[in-house]
């Protein structure tokens, strides 16, 4: 029979716990709520279902960085990049200052429904231009809904 695990019976370590480095959502309440925000240099996945608030998160924490100086990169695949701007702008943030500042990019993927397409279908050259502006933007931590 297994021997149970406890803290008796774990290895002692010298090395001390260290805190999560965290960046500012710069959004009022959620900071207090992720002990500092979310952490640095790591991925974080927002989910829920439709309407839960996931993009107008996404578009906040990237809104509140851009004014603070940070480059942000938003990928809007469900709706269109002035539909982004619109709905922001309702909120009282203008995307398109930002954008202009060159402290935010709305990347709309999709192709035109006049496009003519012909042969078979890649993300290549998407992930491409997706590449060239996170590099040119120097973006560093993510945020993915």
């Amino acid at each position: 029979m297994k021997k149970p695990v406890s803290s008796d019976n774990l290895p002692s370590s010298s090395t001390k716990a260290r805190p999560i480095l965290k960046v500012s959502t710069g959004i009022s309440g959620l900071d207090e709520i992720l002990e500092g925000g979310l952490p640095k240099g790591r991925t974080t996945l927002v989910g829920g279902g439709p309407g839960s608030g996931k993009s107008v998160l996404g578009v906040e924490f990237l809104y509140r960085g851009g004014l603070a100086g940070e480059p942000g990169l938003f990928v809007s695949l469900e709706e269109r990049a002035v539909a982004v701007r619109q709905n922001a702008l309702a909120l009282g943030w203008d995307l398109a200052a930002l954008e202009k500042a060159g402290k935010l990019v709305l990347l709309d993927p999709r192709l035109p429904a006049e496009a003519v397409v012909s042969g078979d279908f890649t993300l290549k050259g998407f992930l491409a231009i997706l590449h060239g502006q996170v590099r040119a933007l120097r973006v560093r931590d993510k945020i993915v809904t």
